[in-house]
């Protein structure tokens, strides 16, 4: 027996029920028949958006910087671009930070405010307050977050690439390698992607400075198989039970079947609280969402509503 903490690397895979809610658009005999198709052969394994570092989906460009050297600009591009789904407060405050680019103390003044939302910048500016040119150093402080950034890029190729084969009408590989990897074969698969990033030769001599970065190959399935234990229509979406591997999204898998919306849901969707697994008859979760009733809510609900 452990303490119920999963070494990394360790997970077998997961297993999800999910309700996935749909509107008067939502075609049942489409849905079963791409359902169909993805028992039979499996779902295209692309990294979902999770990967990309949600809200902003800009960390793949910083993960391409460090590749190539350029240090000094993926501290400023993590410090000041907009992130696509940012709201407009942390927007402004990016823009504040870039105009005072260099000044640490005073974007450590600026962001203080956000300890926790802000708190890999702040290990960035606290390292650059005694340390003003050291940018290595600095994406060396927060390390786990900078090798998410190099596996980000590596993910954007390995998507840009199944769809690459898609759109010329090729034969998909069973799998493709990802970078980084001491494997020059690896790298040379992403050549035309490389060339367009300004990437010539592989370049081991940047990732040196950095003692967190994994150099091993590793391939991934270009199509992943999932096990469906059991589906249920009803007036408010359809109800997924499924496993998935270690190392899939289940929005990859959800999104061969739903056109899958982001943002603030429709007004026809439903927000009534639904007991999934007592509709697929497992066991009861009443106790669950009673014990969470308080703190469980809509994405349509205004939150500050509740207070005076």
């Amino acid at each position: 027996m452990g303490k119920g903490v999963v070494e990394k690397g360790g997970l077998k895979g997961n297993k999800f029920t999910i309700l996935v809610r749909t509107n008067e658009s939502f075609k049942k005999e489409k849905f079963l028949e791409n359902l169909e198709g993805v028992k039979r052969e499996g779902f295209l394994n692309f990294f979902y958006s999770q990967r990309f570092g949600s809200p902003r989906f800009i960390n793949w460009f910083w993960g391409l910087l460090i590749l190539k050297g350029e240090y000094e600009k993926a501290i400023m591009s993590f410090l000041c671009s907009e992130g696509q789904k940012e709201t407009q407060y942390f927007k402004n405050l990016r823009k504040e930070i870039k105009k005072h680019f260099g000044d640490w103390q005073k974007i450590s003044d600026l962001i203080k405010p956000f300890p926790i939302i802000l708190q890999v910048e702040t290990k960035v500016i606290n390292h650059l307050k005694n340390n003003p040119t050291d940018f290595i150093g600095a994406l060396n402080q927060i390390s786990e977050q900078m090798e998410l950034w190099i596996y980000a890029y590596s993910s954007m190729l390995f998507n840009r690439k199944i769809s690459q084969y898609l759109q010329e009408g090729k034969l998909l590989p069973q799998k493709l390698p990802i970078i980084p990897s001491l494997d020059k074969n690896d790298w040379a698969i992403y050549e035309d992607f490389l060339k367009e990033d300004s990437i010539i030769t592989m370049p081991f001599e940047n990732l040196k400075p950095f003692k967190s970065i994994q150099w091993k190959k590793r391939e991934i399935l270009t199509r992943e198989k999932i096990e469906i234990h059991d589906i249920k229509i009803i007036p408010e979406g359809a109800i997924i039970n499924f496993t998935l591997p270690k190392g899939c999204y289940a929005t990859s898998f959800l999104s061969n079947l739903f056109q899958i919306a982001f943002g603030m849901p429709p007004n026809d969707i439903s927000s009534t609280i639904i007991n999934t697994k007592e509709l697929l008859g497992q066991e009861n979760i009443q106790a669950t969402l009673e014990k969470f009733k308080p703190i469980a809510f809509a994405k349509t609900e205004n939150l500050f509503e509740k207070f005076d």
